[in-house]
């Protein structure tokens, strides 16, 4: 039997939200949570019974994911976390940052074997999140619960909800995301249900805008490199590639030439200090992100037989010269 995913046959992942219950008051929760279950929440023997039914797929088997509500307000979450793995599936829980996301939590999480958790974070201030978030104390609580989960080496992904009210913070909200130390940062575009009525989605211009910036970080996972996904915005896929076909033109155009390109990316790696015009024309500075597209910019010059270079200051710019220098001199006298 073939053990090659086939969406035709099963999903990917499945996202069990095994309770309504939560402790928290997003505003943009689609399903309304409130802190008590809703008295249809399907029991501890109904959960063993509907994890025997998800294993009939077979394999390969989704990758199922607990969340909620909030997960931890499962009283049985540990049990069903064991026989899911007792089917076969790979298990990853989405917690709330309540006071029940304690390191003890996470310490046993880890040590039943989860693949990984979600944290979420909604602004770059505990004034931004907390706002999002609906309860005071929810950013710091993100951060101690991302430290601890780095502590006992239990992977996590950030969540971040994009919209109208958060859209110009995303760049700051990824360098603490890179800071915290996540694999994955996974952007939610605002779905208007639920409490979700009360913000506001973003532009089509602005969703192309931030799209083709999120594409510049788009590539081929590498170690160590964060990964970034959305949800709620299919379209990224075309923004990707078409990105993606727009750099292989002229790589193509000068491959076909003989012609070798020797690529440099130059700047900083972070947070830059950007100027932009404010709604009365006046140049104002804003943080944003510094990130070159090495992805693409490697593929371009490896796609030609030459080289790509970074450099983050003018003494390893100077060397990059000398060094392309150097190669095309050696052609020459070839």
């Amino acid at each position: 039997m073939s053990h090659a995913h086939v969406f035709a046959e099963r999903p990917l992942r499945i996202y069990w939200e095994t309770t309504r219950s939560c402790d928290l008051a997003c505003r943009h929760c689609r399903a309304t949570a409130v802190p008590d279950a809703d008295p249809n929440e399907l029991t501890p023997a109904d959960g063993l019974r509907l994890l025997e039914q998800l294993a009939r797929f077979g394999a390969p088997l989704p990758h199922l994911v607990l969340t909620g509500g909030d997960a931890l307000k499962r009283a049985d979450l540990f049990e069903l976390i064991a026989a899911a793995q007792g089917h076969g599936f790979q298990v990853s829980v989405a917690p709330s940052a309540t006071p029940l996301l304690t390191a003890d939590a996470l310490r046993r999480l880890k040590a039943a074997g989860v693949d990984a958790i979600s944290l979420s974070l909604d602004g770059s201030t505990a004034e931004r999140h907390d706002f999002i978030r609906g309860i005071p104390g929810t950013y710091e609580r993100t951060l101690v619960a991302a430290r601890t989960a780095r502590e006992v080496d239990l992977p996590f992904q950030v969540n971040t909800l994009v919209c109208a009210e958060t859209i110009d913070d995303l760049p700051v909200i990824l360098q603490q995301v890179r800071d915290m130390g996540a694999a994955r940062w996974s952007l939610f575009f605002l779905v208007t249900v639920g409490r979700g009525s009360v913000l506001q989605p973003i532009s089509p211009e602005r969703a192309e805008e931030l799209l083709t910036w999120l594409s510049t970080m788009a590539g081929p996972p590498r170690p160590g490199q964060l990964i970034i996904t959305t949800t709620e915005a299919p379209h990224y896929r075309r923004v990707v590639a078409e990105r993606r076909r727009a750099a292989h033109g002229p790589a193509d155009a000068a491959q076909a030439l003989g012609i070798k390109i020797y690529a440099i990316g130059v700047g900083t790696h972070g947070i830059a200090q950007l100027p932009r015009k404010d709604a009365f024309g006046r140049k104002v500075y804003v943080p944003m992100n510094v990130d070159i597209d090495d992805q693409a910019l490697t593929q371009i010059a490896e796609r030609t037989g030459g080289k790509y270079y970074r450099a983050t200051n003018p003494e390893q710019l100077k060397e990059i010269y000398q060094e392309i220098e150097d190669r095309i001199e050696g052609v020459s006298e070839g």
